[in-house]
């Protein structure tokens, strides 16, 4: 299985929300409100730019690259 970190792409939130909801069982559906956050935060206001674990074509996890 190849595994590799890549640039998060628009079709990575469902997949994305997925990993959110089973982290936060208790808040789910958090993929909106974070999408929103990404769209609608200037820039240079975010903690970074964000990126995905690609494991096989399937997103396994996701972060954010600080500096």
């Amino acid at each position: 299985m190849r595994t590799r970190i890549r640039p998060f792409a628009a079709a990575d939130w469902p997949a994305f929300g997925a990993l959110l909801d089973a982290a936060f069982p208790d808040y789910p559906g958090q993929e909106g409100h974070v999408r929103h956050e990404d769209e609608s935060r200037p820039a240079h206001c975010r903690a970074g730019r964000r990126l995905a674990l690609d494991e096989a074509g399937a997103v396994g996890g996701a972060g954010n690259e600080e500096g």
